[in-house]
């Protein structure tokens, strides 16, 4: 496979991504902080987590190690009753919801802040380990009645590994690692299908890294990224990726298309998300560029 060792912006991303999708290049990200001074001194872990939680509280990202926080690998047990109580709060978020839905929509949310969070301590050059199930801790609360009920995640990231910053394999390994308990649980509890839930965990990955990309004025640097991050099974999903909807060439924004489906759509009462993959993509397009255009400028 061929690779680039050049900074991003000497190809087109259009160009780059097509070639990533077909497997013909896989972008070298170390290569290129090989030769930038900013990632040579890496930030530690805690250092990383604590100015992060600081700068973006509303990610849930703690810090102590008190609270009724538990390790993925504890809450995704066969016998646990943890899992059972977030898919149970879950469902009281829509008159009707079925298992399936409850699974694919908590995972959604998860993902949510999680890809946020791992988008932005990879992105930024922190000194990060391969994460495991034992490694991410992290609980649900539900709150509000009716329409405005709403569930929201804390995690926490705890990592005595080998640095592996940079290391595009080791940040999909940690991916895979961190989730695979929580898929499989899933699915034996809901049989919602392990791909549909992957396609879930691949989205907001793919989400986060482009928020991280958005805040810091980087984002061809983050879509590339997470193209070759999650580009090989299970996360690889050939039908999700990055569109940029440009309004009379002076307003542009980068999106994210999914390939997975929350399936909330099958609620009564509940409108297709604005990129739901069951609609058609030219859809899609027109309802992000119709919220393009109604931003201020």
């Amino acid at each position: 496979m061929a690779r680039i060792i050049i900074a991003p912006q000497d190809m087109p991303i259009g160009v780059i991504t097509g070639l990533v999708r077909r497997g013909l290049l896989r972008y070298d990200a170390a290569a290129e902080k090989r030769v930038s001074a900013r990632y040579q001194d890496r930030l530690p872990l805690a250092e990383a987590i604590r100015r992060l939680s600081v700068q973006r509280p509303e990610l849930g990202l703690v810090e102590d190690h008190g609270g009724s926080l538990a390790p993925i690998a504890d809450i995704a047990q066969p016998h646990g009753d943890a899992l059972d109580r977030w898919l149970a709060d879950t469902t009281t978020l829509a008159p009707g919801m079925d298992a399936r839905t409850a699974a694919a929509y908590l995972l959604s949310i998860f993902l949510w802040r999680f890809g946020q969070i791992l988008g932005a301590l990879y992105l930024s050059g922190a000194a990060l380990p391969v994460f495991t199930a034992n490694d991410v801790a992290a609980d649900m609360t539900a709150t509000g009645e009716g329409r405005s009920r709403d569930i929201r995640f804390r995690y926490r990231l705890t990592g005595t590994g080998p640095v592996l910053s940079g290391n595009q394999a080791g940040m999909t390994r940690s991916i895979v690692d961190v989730h695979r308990p929580l898929v499989d649980a899933l699915h034996d509890r809901t049989r919602l299908s392990k791909s549909a839930l992957w396609r879930l965990v691949t989205d907001g990955v793919a989400e986060g890294f482009l928020d991280h990309g958005r805040a810091t004025g980087e984002e061809q640097r983050a879509q590339l990224e997470a193209l070759s991050v999650l580009a090989e099974p299970p996360l690889h999903n050939p039908q999700w990726r990055f569109v940029q909807i440009d309004v009379g060439g002076k307003r542009r924004r980068w999106f994210r298309l999914r390939g997975g489906c929350c399936r909330m759509y099958l609620m009564p009462a509940t409108d297709y998300c604005t990129t739901c993959v069951v609609r058609p993509a030219d859809q899609q397009i027109a309802r992000l560029r119709a919220f393009v255009e109604r931003r201020p400028s």
